[in-house]
């Protein structure tokens, strides 16, 4: 079961690494940002290894330097709600806004399944 420790931890890492790379002015090593969150702060909590090949999966989909991109998506419809003309700045009131706009039920598709999958 995952909880607000395994998050914080996550964080925490995700803010050390970031300041390091600028700090060096280096590129973000995606590589160990998905082996630190998926196979350590994650990843030892998950004792199937179909469920770990899941997950390393969604982290080598989504921990990406892709997912930073201006035009980003997820799934179509499901963007990045950050510096867009309906959802200016970075404010917590714009995401908020954002998710209330969301359908309350998700198609499987979004996350990767097939439609059969509902």
């Amino acid at each position: 079961e995952f909880n607000q420790s395994d998050l914080s931890a996550s964080v925490q890492f995700m803010q050390n690494h970031l300041n390091d790379v600028e700090t060096k002015r280096r590129p973000v090593d995606w590589i160990v940002v998905n082996y630190q969150v998926c196979d350590v702060q994650y990843g030892g909590r998950i004792t199937d290894d179909w469920d770990r090949r899941l997950f390393n999966t969604y982290g080598k989909s989504w921990l990406t330097q892709v997912c930073l991109n201006p035009d980003f998506e997820f799934h179509p419809g499901y963007m990045i709600p950050a510096n867009k003309p309906n959802y200016p700045g970075t404010e917590i009131d714009h995401f908020r806004k954002y998710i209330e706009t969301l359908p309350l039920i998700d198609d499987p598709e979004i996350f990767g399944l097939h439609s059969n999958a509902d």
